[in-house]
C-alpha cells in the first residue's frame, strides 16, 4: 500500500528552473502540530502580557486611592481630635452656665462618653485599625454632643422659668410718696387698740399714678368697707398683690398687666384717715413684708 505523499514543486523565475519535493504526510501534520502549538502558546503569552499590563494599572490606581484614603483619614481623625477639643470648651462653658443658674454640674467623667463594647458587623472585624478608632470617637462624640443638647435645653428651661418668676415677682414701688406705715404690728389709728398691719401704707396726694409692681392677671377688682377701691392681682407662683383706698380703678377682671402699667389712682375711701396707697404682697394667702419687694427703692418714713 502505498503512502500519502506530497509534491511541491518550486519554480525559480531567474533561472527558468524549477524543481519538486516530496513531502509525507506525517511531515504535514507535524509541521501543522507544531503551528497550532505555537499559535496557542502565542496567544496565551499575548493574553497573559495584557492580563499583567492591566493588572499593574490597576494596582498603581489601587495604590494611589489608598494612599488618598489614608491622606483622607488623617485629615478627618485630625479634624475630630479639633471637633473634641471644642466640645471638651463647650462642656467648661456648659459647666458654668449650671453653676450661674443654680443647677447641678455633671460630673467631669462625662467628658469622657465611653463607647463601649459597640456592636459591630462581621465586616467590621476586618476593617482597617484606624478606620475603628474614627468610628469609635465619632460614636463617643455624638453621645457627647446628645448630652451637651440636653444638658442646654434643661439650662434653657431653667432660665426661661427664672425670667418669667422674674417678671412675675414684685420688685418696684407702687407710686410714689412717703411710707407712713409699715408692715407688722401698730396702733390702730381709729381705735387705738395694738393690731397687725397686713401692708404698707404710702402716703401721696389723691389722683397719684398707681402702677403694677410685676406681671400679672387681675383677680379683683372692687369697693370693701376697709379697703374702698381696691385692686388684686395674682402673679402667679402664689404671689399676689392689693392696692387700696383708690380715687379710681383703671383696669378690669382678667385683664393681663405688666410690669409699670398704670392701673389705678391713690384716693381716700374705705377705712382711712388722709390720701394714701395700702398696698400689700401675699405669698399663698400668707402677708409678707412689702418692702422685701422693692429693689433699690429711696425708702423715706414720715
Amino acid at each position: 500500500m502505498r503512502r500519502n505523499r506530497f509534491y511541491v514543486k518550486i519554480v525559480f523565475p531567474d533561472l527558468l528552473t524549477s524543481r519538486e519535493f516530496l513531502i509525507s504526510t506525517w511531515k504535514i501534520k507535524v509541521g501543522l502540530i507544531f503551528l497550532a502549538t505555537f499559535l496557542v502558546a502565542f496567544a496565551y503569552l499575548l493574553y497573559a502580557f495584557l492580563r499583567y499590563e492591566v493588572d499593574t494599572r490597576r494596582l498603581q490606581e489601587l495604590r494611589a486611592t489608598n494612599a488618598h484614603l489614608h491622606s483622607q483619614l488623617n485629615l478627618l481623625s485630625s479634624r475630630v481630635d479639633s471637633l473634641s477639643a471644642l466640645l471638651d470648651s463647650v462642656f467648661m462653658r456648659d459647666v458654668a452656665i449650671r453653676v450661674l443658674a443654680g443647677l447641678k454640674v455633671p460630673p467631669k467623667e462625662v467628658r469622657r462618653m465611653g463607647v463601649g463594647g459597640t456592636a459591630t458587623s462581621s465586616s467590621d472585624e476586618f476593617a482597617e485599625p484606624k478606620v475603628r478608632e474614627i468610628q469609635e470617637n465619632l460614636d463617643r462624640l455624638l453621645r457627647f454632643a446628645r448630652f451637651e443638647r440636653q444638658s442646654l435645653e434643661e439650662v434653657y428651661k431653667k432660665l426661661q422659668t427664672d425670667e418669667e418668676l422674674r417678671r412675675r415677682t414684685p420688685s418696684i414701688p407702687p407710686t410714689q410718696g412717703v411710707y407712713t406705715s409699715g408692715f407688722g404690728f401698730r396702733r390702730d389709728p381709729f381705735t387705738g387698740e395694738r393690731r397687725f398691719h397686713e401692708g404698707l401704707d404710702i402716703r401721696a396726694p389723691i389722683g397719684t399714678p398707681v402702677i403694677a409692681p410685676a406681671d400679672g392677671i387681675v383677680k379683683r377688682v372692687g369697693y370693701d368697707r376697709g379697703y374702698g377701691r381696691f385692686i388684686e392681682i395674682d402673679h402667679g407662683y402664689g404671689i399676689t398683690t392689693r392696692y387700696a383706698h383708690l380715687s379710681e380703678t383703671l383696669v378690669r377682671i382678667g385683664q393681663r398687666v405688666k410690669r409699670g402699667d398704670l392701673i389705678g389712682r391713690v384716693g381716700n375711701t374705705g377705712r382711712s384717715t388722709a390720701p394714701h396707697l395700702h398696698y400689700e404682697v401675699r405669698l399663698f394667702g400668707k402677708p409678707k413684708n412689702p418692702v422685701d419687694y422693692i429693689i433699690n427703692a429711696e425708702v423715706v418714713y414720715d
